[in-house]
């Protein structure tokens, strides 16, 4: 997963911290309709997702999305989440999230957790693992994602403690 996260409101007291990430993701492995030596750019998914965060604790967050996502069939669904994240330190964090993807056939619920690490204060990377609800089934899944983070005072430079994982 490719994606750019851009923060468009500042948390305050109540208010979440909202921002808005455009993802693209590329399929791969041994699943239906994936080739091990070609490229298929028919399976690339595209997502706009819309992302509220509230600070719970200095280290402990709660956040909630929503958001349209695409096959590359054309097919169209929704995103619900929520989750918590924790920040082990500045730049290592944790996640356990719930969420649906759903269309007007009907609302599955399904989870995932995981790790993510602050390489630069603008570049995020994440690992994750989850069960997820789909065609009738349940699939285990895992996977990995770089997130570049741009924020509309961007143009000075950041340390890594006043960004934090949790933006």
């Amino acid at each position: 997963t490719l994606s750019i996260k851009y923060r468009i409101v500042e948390e305050n007291k109540a208010r979440p911290w909202i921002a808005i990430q455009p993802e693209i993701s590329l399929r791969f492995g041994d699943g239906v309709n994936v080739s091990q030596t070609e490229a298929n750019f028919t399976l690339m998914n595209y997502s706009l997702l819309f992302l509220f965060n509230n600070t719970l604790h200095e280290k402990i967050f709660f956040n909630y999305n929503t958001g349209l996502l695409w096959s590359g069939h054309g097919d169209m669904d929704y995103l619900l989440s929520a989750s918590t994240s924790f920040a082990h330190t500045h730049r290592l964090g944790y996640f356990l999230e719930a969420y649906s993807i759903f269309n007007l056939n009907g609302f599955p619920l399904s989870f995932d957790g995981g790790l993510t690490y602050l390489v630069h204060p603008r570049i995020l990377i994440d690992v994750y693992a989850g069960n997820r609800h789909a065609d009738g089934n349940r699939h285990w899944f895992y996977g990995a994602g770089i997130a570049f983070r741009i924020d509309p005072e961007d143009l000075r430079p950041e340390s890594y403690k006043k960004t934090g994982i949790h933006h």
